[in-house]
């Protein structure tokens, strides 16, 4: 018995050497979150409704506290001319990147966090009178994303993630009929599950 516990020492040890670690300490480092919530037009865009807005985004953790993120996000709200013949809705989508860092200051049952990133967007406005209807679609402009929120965990790989966003970003029309810029508030509740 002593001979085999010899024989094996060395092979069970170079073996816990080079294995991989267990499966329950491999960190996930993407994870994906949907998002909605409410858009508060502001500047330029406060004629218009309170609107809603839904994301989805795929984050990769570069650091333990920092993650990249890039996602599409669709936003809609609609525009009282005072023309209850006239039906006005204006859609906002369009892609989104940037870095969000996890600022860990709080218990660790609650991590705050910050984001900065940039937009590549798209406005569509849609009116609609008489049973007739006509679209005109922005051109692609640039922006920028910055937000705040908390991270609640509710499962091992899973959290809810409340927040509150500022974004604006360029608008002009194909046509050049006008140009401008699309800013608003979003106030929103994610959730995000790492794979």
């Amino acid at each position: 018995m002593t001979r085999i516990r010899r024989l094996l020492a060395p092979v069970l040890l170079l073996g816990a050497a080079v294995a991989p670690p267990a499966l329950a300490q491999t960190p996930h480092p993407f994870s994906v979150e949907a998002r909605a919530g409410a858009v508060f037009p502001e500047r330029d865009s406060r004629e218009l409704d309170v609107g809603w807005i839904v994301d989805a985004t795929l984050r990769y953790a570069l650091t333990p506290g920092l993650d990249a993120y890039a996602g599409y996000s669709f936003g809609s709200s609609s525009l009282d001319l005072g023309d209850e013949t006239v039906d006005v809705s204006v859609r906002d989508h369009g892609f989104r990147s940037g870095l969000r860092a996890d600022l860990r200051v709080g218990t660790p049952k609650v991590t705050p966090w910050a984001e900065f990133g940039v937009l590549l967007n798209r406005t569509e406005v849609k009116a609609s009178a008489s049973g007739e209807s006509d679209t005109e679609r922005s051109k692609w402009g640039l922006g920028f994303e910055a937000g705040a929120g908390l991270s609640f965990p509710v499962a091992p790989r899973i959290s809810l993630t409340p927040g509150i966003r500022y974004r604006t970003h360029k608008i002009e029309f194909e046509d050049s009929s006008g140009t401008g810029h699309a800013d608003y508030i979003v106030v929103d509740l994610g959730v995000n599950v790492r794979i």
